[in-house]
């Protein structure tokens, strides 16, 4: 049963770690409030950056959008990164760079808060992107 919980616990802490280092590291922050649930925001978001990203490349590397859902807690985290082999050939070996972050979070009355940051020039297109999908039902990528 401990190493139950053990397991549980180091799999929540992993994501909000690598969003803390890009909160703290981001060359830029956006943030909005809607009153649609945190659910739906989190899937709106994770489905649209995947639709929009994932199948592009920059750089040779692949584009990966990835998230986590935390009901216990009512929050979310949707991540953008890049997706490559290691430059050191270890199989299985990858490297993975995360350079944008959704933070979800339930608010009173079911309102849902987004922090988006960000580390490479350009991505402060994609927080208000992500905030017309949510509040207009967008569906496009630009």
């Amino acid at each position: 049963m401990l190493l139950i919980i053990f397991i549980y616990s180091a799999g929540c802490a992993t994501r909000p770690n690598v969003i803390q280092g890009l909160k703290e590291n981001s060359i830029g922050k956006y943030g909005f409030n809607t009153k649609e649930n945190y659910q739906y925001v989190y899937q709106t978001i994770l489905e649209q950056s995947r639709e929009c990203w994932q199948s592009s490349t920059t750089g040779g590397v692949q584009i990966i959008a990835d998230g986590d859902l935390y009901l216990d807690f009512k929050s979310a985290y949707v991540t953008i990164g890049t997706y490559s082999p290691s430059s050191h050939q270890v199989l299985g070996s990858t490297s993975h760079h995360i350079f944008g972050a959704f933070d979800i979070t339930s608010i009173k009355d079911h309102s849902t808060k987004v922090e988006a940051y960000w580390s490479k020039p350009g991505w402060d297109k994609a927080a208000h992107l992500a905030e017309r999908w949510i509040k207009e039902k967008y569906q496009e990528c630009e």
